[in-house]
């Protein structure tokens, strides 16, 4: 037996083994090929016959699953050189459509352009998303170009690239941090609008994400927005027209806002628990699957929200607001932790 185990644990080490030099040796041989690659895809991406078989979208997402498969800080430099492309062929895109303007382009032309700008926004949003930590200083450096791209197509027509915005502008603000306040004036109003879009729920439901991101990126510094976020937040989860699934981002991002500006909650605190309370007590019918994952989603985000109010007023308020805010919902919820608990044991 011991002989066996010994084989077998020399045999698994050897096969490990094999398997990171074949990474190590895949990941040197996509490195290699990565700029040409990405090089000829965007050639195909812009041919004139384009739009014929999705050949331009598939071109584009083609890159951005080659941005994906790049790891850091190794390809770092081949992500940002594939940033910067695509932030330098977005402004033209810009220079193309005041020209369109003059020349009363056809409706078609000016769709394309959208459809060509809506993909080089996914091409940012993917460079920022593997770039993160590690190529934070060249984000910093490109945020101005960044977010000057993200407002010019925020105000045009082409509302089909505003939701990859919003999660655009999101991924920057988690890479700048605080420093990311620059912006947030400008980026407001669009945010506030999809935020108020409750009834449209991928727009909502991407509005809160970034919400979230911004508020862990700014942290008390989103205070002064909180009024009509928490509003819209409110609005949402008690509204029987929202989507069910916009409701578990939506409790997160109660918790997130709880956490950034700590004391200053108390004054949503009554509110927010109030429709909370009533959210644990909501029974929803599992007929199937997933509606089992649905509910299992929105009991984390009470969780969630529940954990970012507590940790949030007890970091700065005094013992008395904490008592008065918090502790009169405590058996609400010990009884929705026993009915989580209660649910699992059964």
């Amino acid at each position: 037996t011991t002989t066996t185990t010994t084989t077998s644990a020399s045999f698994t080490d050897n096969n490990n083994n094999a398997v990171a030099a074949g990474g190590a040796a895949a990941s040197a041989g996509f490195r290699k090929h990565y700029s040409g690659l990405v090089r000829k895809l965007h050639q195909v991406a812009e041919r004139h016959d384009g739009d014929q078989e999705n050949l331009s979208t598939i071109a584009f997402e083609s890159i951005m699953q080659l941005i994906r498969a790049a790891s850091m800080p190794t390809d770092q430099t081949a992500v940002e050189d594939t940033l910067n492309h695509a932030i330098t062929r977005a402004h033209q895109t810009f220079n193309f459509q005041q020209q369109q303007q003059q020349q009363s382009s056809s409706i078609v032309e000016q769709e394309k352009c959208h459809e060509l700008q809506t993909n080089l926004i996914g091409v940012i949003e993917s460079s920022l998303a593997v770039l993160g930590g590690e190529g934070q200083q060249k984000i910093a450096e490109k945020s101005r170009d960044i977010m000057h791209i993200l407002f010019s197509i925020l105000q045009s027509s082409n509302t089909a690239a505003h939701q990859d915005c919003l999660r655009t502008a999101g991924l920057l603000a988690a890479s700048l941090g605080r420093s990311f306040s620059t912006y947030m004036s400008v980026l407001w109003p669009y945010l506030a609008r999809s935020l108020q879009d409750t009834e449209s729920g991928t727009s909502y439901i991407t509005a809160v994400l970034t919400v979230s991101d911004v508020t862990r990126a700014l942290e008390e510094e989103i205070y002064n927005y909180c009024d009509e976020i928490v509003s819209n937040l409110l609005k949402a989860l008690s509204s029987p027209n929202v989507e069910s699934r916009a409701k578990p981002p939506t409790l997160s991002a109660i918790g997130d806002i709880a956490l950034a500006i700590s004391g200053k909650f108390v004054r949503y605190s009554e509110p927010v628990l109030n429709v909370m309370q009533q959210a644990t007590q909501f029974e929803m019918p599992i007929t199937e699957p997933e509606a089992k994952i649905l509910r299992n989603e929105l009991w984390e985000g009470l969780l969630t929200a529940y954990s970012g109010i507590i940790i949030g007023l007890k970091a700065s308020s005094s013992q008395q607001q904490f008592d008065d805010c918090v502790i009169k919902h405590t058996s609400t919820m010990i009884t929705f932790i026993l009915k989580i608990a209660g649910t699992y044991q059964n």
